[in-house]
């Protein structure tokens, strides 16, 4: 049965079409039949009922002959007699067949034939009375009509029957199973409906989770950058101006937590962060994280009391951050943000613009020490605005080598001889002049050039060096080296081979560092590198010392040659306690074999002090200012050819 049953629903219709069409015909071609056989019936028994019925009158009339003949109005018994024999052609025709027909024929062509003989022959017998064969020929007639009346019945009934057994096999092999694939078809249907219901409903909640994921950051639950620009852009339309305030805050040395304690004991302070400042906001107020440390807060105040309020809650935030608190239970975490704010100034302040300006506040904040909340102002992008440009011409000076040495001459303090020269960086910029280190060296190391600047520094010096003591001047040349320069590995190689192509020795120079790589760990490649210095024979210095953490302990694993007393000591030196600080410097110094140097020497005061605590060589304006090659040359030259004072001479 299982075959009957279509698997495609959708064609069902063509089997509903057939076994309706074959029920139509049953039931038309039934009542066809039934209709025709009774018709026929009646219509043969009516022929012969009327026949038989002309027949019975001819025959009276005929064998009334006699009679008619006597009374003298007789019909034309001729025309009788035809009208006789035209019956029995027809009685003949309506039932070939039926031996009672076929019997009433034959008793007629002998009534004909003795009518006739009667005719001729008045003598003749008369003819037989054909009542009796006629009445006999009606019975049958109306006995055959009732057998064909009950044989269409028969045939009725068994097209009755037929038509049901076809009704039972339509419903078996073509109603039932369409019933049955109608029920499959819909359960499967049901099946399907409810799985793609549970995918709908997947897929619903996939979109709601990628729609949240696409406007939210997934560590903290925060908005993203997109959502924040649409809320920004939404709430600028609507302020009043100098209502709406953008803050933006980035934690500081945030990279540390990450190196020291982990990335997971990091984004358990960037969750802590968030949940600070959310609890310091209104649920009016919009926040958004937007970088790995950074985040932004908009809000909006009355526009008269919206600087005051905005300053204020830039410092409960400040506050709100720097508290303690535990991560985990043994651990306790203390960080520290910057903030920088700016307002909806003017109705020509895009999305971009408040956010530039909220960027450019954070940057001069973290720029003035961090750990502080500045609003923007004006002035603040035309500083940016100057650093950009000096960052471009930085990238042309140092393709177009402006950067040159300047010498500032040390001289032996017992003797008063030139003892050497500091190589300083000076940049020759071709609208501005001559700009001192300050203008552009915490820029170089900001954006990685400093380094190169060093290296053409460097190279420049060696040039002088080489000249100088073609010349017979023997004096050396000290260096600044950077801790970047000093980390590189191949730094200290291609010092040595940058000696070697001018023949000088690791001897001729000096190398002056800061004070703050002594305090890095034995494995650091700069004290890696002023190792390998020491070892090649080159003198290492340490400049500005006595500003820093640097030991003396430090000095003697290192074998450093030299140390450089900051100027901020000898500016005050004819003070008690810092003459007593130098005095303690020299001494210990001293001891471990060490020379000092004084930078920052210009009174004559100063001179004799340090001249009286037995320091070895003097630096500063006193002597005389850094100078380009040629004029150190000439000063060179005026003061082989006079006899002046140290101080005379600057």
């Amino acid at each position: 049965m299982a075959r009957f049953i279509p698997y495609f629903p959708e064609r069902l219709w063509q089997r509903y079409v057939w076994a309706l069409a074959v029920m139509a015909a049953m039931v038309v071609g039934n009542v066809v039949v039934q209709r025709v056989t009774f018709e026929q019936a009646a219509q043969n028994a009516a022929r012969v009922l009327l026949i038989t019925e002309q027949q019975t009158r001819v025959a009276q009339i005929l064998s009334d002959l006699q009679t008619f003949e006597q009374s003298g109005d007789a019909p034309d018994l001729t025309a009788r007699l035809d009208a006789f024999d035209a019956a029995q052609g027809q009685l003949l025709q309506a039932a070939p067949s039926d031996p009672a027909i076929q019997a009433l024929a034959a008793a007629g062509e002998q009534f004909s034939w003795r009518v006739q003989s009667a005719l001729v022959d008045p003598q003749a017998d008369a003819p037989r009375d054909l009542a009796p064969t006629l009445a006999a020929v009606r019975e049958d007639a109306l006995r055959q009509a009732e057998r064909q009346q009950a044989q269409a019945v028969r045939w009725h009934w068994a097209a009755f029957a037929v038509s049901g057994l076809v009704v039972i096999a339509l419903a078996v092999l073509v109603f039932w199973p369409s019933h049955q694939s109608i029920r499959a078809a819909t359960h499967r249907g049901r099946v399907q409906i409810r799985a793609l219901q549970d995918k709908n409903d997947d897929l619903r909640q996939l979109s709601e989770r990628l729609d949240h994921a696409k406007y939210h950051d997934a560590l903290t639950g925060l908005g993203n950058r997109r959502k924040l620009m649409a809320d920004l852009s939404r709430r600028m339309q609507a302020a009043p101006l100098g209502a709406l305030c953008l803050l933006q805050i980035d934690l500081d040395r945030f990279k540390s937590v990450n190196d020291t304690l982990g990335v997971t004991m990091g984004d358990a302070v960037l969750v802590h962060v968030a949940k600070v400042l959310e609890h310091l906001l209104r649920t009016q107020d919009v926040i958004a994280r937007v970088g790995g440390d950074e985040f932004v807060v908009i809000m909006e105040f009355p526009p008269e009391d919206a600087p005051e309020m905005a300053r204020n809650l830039a410092d409960a935030m400040l506050q709100a951050i720097r508290r303690p608190f535990s991560p985990q239970e043994d651990q306790t975490c203390t960080v520290a943000a910057s903030i920088g704010y700016a307002f909806n100034g003017t109705r020509r302040d895009t999305t971009e613009t408040i956010m530039a300006n909220a960027d450019i506040a954070l940057g001069e904040a973290k720029q003035g020490g961090r750990g502080l909340a500045l609003r923007y102002d004006a002035a603040m992008r035309a500083g940016l605005e100057w650093r950009a440009t000096l960052i471009a011409d930085l990238e042309r000076a140092i393709a177009d080598y402006e950067f040159v040495p300047h010498f500032q001459p040390k001289c032996d303090l017992a003797t008063g001889a030139v003892c050497g020269f500091e190589v300083l960086s000076r940049w020759e910029h071709p609208q501005r002049g001559t700009l001192p280190p300050a203008e552009f060296l915490d820029l170089a190391e900001e954006i990685g050039c400093l380094d190169v600047i060093d290296a053409q520094v460097l190279h420049k010096g060696l040039d002088a060096l080489r000249d100088l003591r073609a010349q017979g001047v023997e004096v050396t040349m000290a260096f600044n080296a950077s801790a970047s320069s000093l980390r590189q590995p191949e730094w200290v190689q291609d010092l040595s081979m940058a000696l070697a192509m001018r023949n000088l020795k690791h001897s001729d120079i000096v190398i002056e560092v800061l004070e703050t790589i002594l305090i890095q760990d034995d494995q650091d490649q700069a004290v890696r590198s002023i190792r390998a210095l020491t070892a090649a024979g080159t003198r290492v210095d340490i400049d500005d010392f006595g500003t820093g953490y640097a030991s003396m302990s430090m000095l003697a694993t290192l074998d450093v040659g030299g140390l450089k007393i900051d100027r901020s000591l000898v500016t005050n030196i004819s003070q008690a306690r810092d003459r007593q600080v130098v005095e303690a410097i020299i001494g210990l110094s001293h001891g471990l074999g060490i020379k000092i140097t004084a930078e920052g020497v210009e009174r004559p005061d100063q001179l004799a002090i340090l001249r009286d605590l037995g320091c070895d060589t003097i630096q500063g304006f006193g002597i005389a200012r850094p100078m380009p090659l040629t004029d150190m040359r000439d000063w060179l030259a005026e003061r082989a050819e006079s006899s002046v004072t140290l101080l005379e001479a600057g």
